[in-house]
């Protein structure tokens, strides 16, 4: 039976409401401070990604490549970035045009997903027969869960920008298997699976793929036969086909890149240890785990959930007297899995097992509210004794926090404002023993108290670095846009105090301004120049690179054929070489690095090799007369020998060159530039274009699978059986 409009439009409004209790918790954090969800990987490698693509879409280009870093050149195949996500480019370029500074639109795009993450959680736990209290709850444990706001919001934002979708395509699946669900529910399911895809965060990926194998194995056993699992395969099929371009081209990047080569070896970095769960209770309490810097002290911020998610699970179990369903059972096996995998090494590409935490705290809080649930079923009144499990559950949090040696006092103020929330809990819980709508908000209010407590006591920050960036590294001043930069330095040279400077552009910063470098941020590191000039994690060189550069800067060696025409060399690599006179000009000099231009050469161009050329004389270049992200062009003159033309760009697979529209071969010069061989006597306008088979056979797929998606939904609503959209 399908819902009333006035039904329609509560529900619609709850879940919306939902969500908004999430932004307005964010806010009040982004008040407390108003860099907040800007630290690490989002300030050195996302937001000047950000940048740049939207400086892209509004030059009419798709942003497959970037001119602004060689190393993580190809944000297409460095898939964590979004390039084939609708919803990710739409809310850049929206946001982008709200004149927010750097932290605020660092903030407004982290924030926007919250609230599509935490609405999502809601439609899913209601679409269970969760009362909207406790689906409240669900929402709140989804969207502000200790991994999501440490890790997900303010450092590695695919990690939200992905898992965002995953409770959407969670309920759009479970409503096209059921035996009432219909071709609009696949249609839904294929759009979210696209979204969550395309967003760029591979362990999103593998939740769903086992929360899918978990949903087909229930109806199984359920007896219910092969039938739920047709709409789940074509959920999938249609959501893998729209999202091909994007998973093709990260296939096709990571093939040979220093990621692959890592080899199959277990991971046991950022695996969750036995002695740190009890953090879910107190999250404060330093345990020993394998970060980033092997056994050290971590506070397990990544598993708070607000405190009431395990005391409700855990009261509900011990409490006798009720008549548990075989539902729980499944619920409470998937989040047993979800805590072992969390406790494994990786392997390969899919490092830090942690990263499963999100799904767990979902799942939790599921359960929880399930179990909860039941107890009111099944005993017909509220217990007023169960809400003062919290009370216990604080006790043997600060148990476990004294035993693990405390934490600096104004972290371990968390434990007091955990006994008073407790406290509270209990005593309102038996206060409004009559009132059953009170008593039904209390763990809601609950999580929303404990989370709050935590994150304006703890900052989310504590195991990584932040960057004093701000917005004067908009500017390219005392760097040239029209120039090709190097950046020598080293891990000494990166700071997280202070200012940083206008030269020295660590990670993927000089993206901000649009400045062309050779360094960047890339955590796959492709073949090519990544594994030819091995870089190390934020961009910086390992001494022994710097070494070869300073080698490698003559006139006609490698770094003047490819196009490198301004160096900035920080203090501690200008000790590990020198540059020559009579080849380098210093420019602009201060504390942070001196910057050096190359005598005698201005303007882009591309390089002329050939097999006599000196080493020790420039090469002949030609000025780009096409100068786009994913094009060059030159007007080549007749010449007697077969010639080598090297652009200022890094080499990837799905280059292709044309001389007057006839193809010519392409190579990588040095195994890092892009190159095309050019016959002997040849002539005409030669041009390079990026044109990846991920990008023109998979986008073409990619829409038709989207036209098919479109017309399973249409051919419903042209049946009149799209009214139960929502929950």
């Amino acid at each position: 039976m399908n819902p009333t409009p006035s039904r329609r439009r509560d529900d619609f409004l709850r879940t919306a409401a939902a969500g908004l209790a999430v932004v307005v918790i964010c806010l009040i954090l982004l008040w407390s401070q108003p860099r907040f969800f800007w630290n690490d990987d989002y300030q050195m490698a996302f937001m000047p990604i950000f940048e740049d693509v939207n400086r892209a879409w509004r030059a009419g280009e798709w942003p497959l490549l970037t001119q602004s870093s060689w190393v993580c050149g190809n944000l297409a195949g460095e898939y964590q970035y979004g390039t084939f996500s609708v919803f990710i480019n739409l809310c850049i370029v929206a946001l982008w045009s709200l004149g927010l500074s750097l932290p605020g639109k660092a903030a407004a795009f982290a924030i926007v997903h919250e609230f599509v993450l935490a609405t999502g959680a809601f439609a899913l736990a209601r679409s269970r027969g969760i009362a909207v209290p406790l689906a409240t709850l669900v929402a709140l444990v989804a969207a502000l869960n200790g991994w999501i706001i440490c890790w997900g919001a303010t450092n590695w934002i695919a990690g939200l920008t992905s898992f965002a979708w995953l409770p959407w395509a969670w309920w759009a699946l479970d409503r096209a298997a059921a035996p009432t669900g219909r071709g609009w529910h696949v249609a839904l399911a294929a759009v979210f699976i696209d979204l969550a895809l395309t967003a760029g965060w591979p362990f999103t990926t593998l939740m769903l793929l086992l929360i899918t194998a978990w949903m087909a194995t229930r109806c199984l056993a359920g007896g219910t036969g092969l039938r739920p699992l047709l709409p789940l395969a074509a959920a999938w099929t249609l959501g893998g086909l729209m999202a091909l371009p994007a998973v093709w081209m990260l296939v096709e990047y990571v093939r040979g890149s220093a990621r692959a080569n890592a080899g199959t070896s277990l991971n046991w970095t950022w695996v969750v240890p036995l002695a740190a769960w009890p953090g879910m209770l107190m999250p404060t309490a330093p345990t020993q785990w394998s970060g980033f810097y092997p056994n050290t002290k971590h506070l397990p911020i990544e598993l708070a959930n607000g405190l009431a998610p395990l005391v409700m699970l855990v009261t509900s179990l011990v409490m006798p007297g009720r008549r548990w369903s075989r539902s729980l059972g499944w619920w409470l096996g998937l989040l047993g899995l979800l805590v072992v995998i969390s406790m494994m090494p990786s392997v390969g590409v899919f490092r830090w097992s942690f990263r499963w935490l999100p799904l767990l705290h979902l799942v939790l809080a599921l359960t929880a509210a399930e179990a909860w649930s039941v107890e009111d079923d099944t005993t017909g009144q509220e217990n007023r004794w169960r809400h003062c499990g919290g009370l216990v559950a604080v006790l043997i949090g600060i148990g476990y926090l004294a035993l693990c040696g405390w934490s600096l006092p104004e972290f371990d103020r968390h434990a007091l404002d955990l006994a008073l929330i407790a406290a509270a809990w209990a005593g309102l819980g038996a206060a409004a023993a009559g009132r059953p709508v009170v008593q039904a908000w209390l763990p809601a209010a609950v999580v929303a108290a404990a989370v709050l407590s935590l994150f304006l006591r703890v900052p989310p920050n504590l195991a990584v670095p932040v960057f004093p960036f701000d917005e004067s590294y908009l500017d390219a001043a005392p760097l040239d846009r029209e120039r090709l930069h190097m950046s020598l330095h080293v891990e000494k040279d990166l700071p997280t105090t202070g200012a940083v400077g206008q030269a020295f552009r660590p990670g993927n910063s000089a993206m901000l301004a649009g400045i062309r470098m050779i360094n960047g941020y890339s955590p796959i590191h492709p073949r090519g120049i990544g594994t030819t000039v091995p870089f190390d994690v934020h961009g910086q060189m390992f001494p022994r690179t710097v070494k070869w550069a300073f080698r490698g800067a003559g006139p006609g060696d490698v770094l003047a054929v490819i196009g490198v025409d301004a160096l900035i060399v920080t203090k501690h690599a200008a000790r590990l070489g020198r540059l020559a006179d009579d080849e380098w000009e210093k420019v602009w000099s201060a504390d942070e690095a001196d910057v050096y231009h190359r005598r005698g050469v201005s303007g882009r161009s591309a390089a002329i090799v050939t097999q006599d050329a000196p080493a020790d004389r420039p090469p002949a270049r030609l000025p780009l007369l096409v100068d786009s992200r994913n094009r060059a062009a030159i007007d080549l003159p007749a010449a007697d020998d077969e010639r080598l033309v090297v652009f200022p760009r890094p080499w990837y697979p799905g280059w292709q060159a044309t001389l007057d529209s006839q193809p010519l071969m392409t190579t990588a010069y040095k195994n890092i530039a892009i190159a095309a061989a050019v016959p002997a006597g040849a002539v005409g306008r030669l041009e390079i274009l990026y044109r990846p088979a991920g990008f023109m056979v998979g986008l073409p797929i990619a829409l038709v699978a989207a036209l098919i998606t479109l017309w399973v939904a249409m051919r419903d609503r042209a049946s009149g059986s799209t009214a139960d959209v929502l929950p």
